[in-house]
């Protein structure tokens, strides 16, 4: 199971940054919601999926309004 979390308290009246809106980071867990890794990346991302057969995760990184698809091999980020 992959997910990503923000880690963002929200306050009453306070408007955080854009970029605390926006995860740069997965979870992964085990079927018993134990965790596995955690992976962090260097450009925060909106969306994430990944390619089980071509062994690929796609991240969409949305900077002004340029949406770009960056691609990470997962033989390097499952080390």
């Amino acid at each position: 199971i992959w997910v990503t979390y923000l880690g963002y308290k929200k306050i009453k009246g306070d408007r955080p940054p854009q970029s605390n809106l926006i995860p740069n980071k997965i979870f992964c867990f085990d079927w018993h919601g134990n965790p596995i890794r955690k992976m962090e990346f260097l450009h925060p991302f909106r969306t994430f999926d990944v390619d089980w057969d071509g062994k690929v995760l796609y991240t969409l990184v949305w900077e002004e309004e340029n949406p770009e698809i960056i691609t990470y091999p997962l033989n390097d980020i499952l080390k």
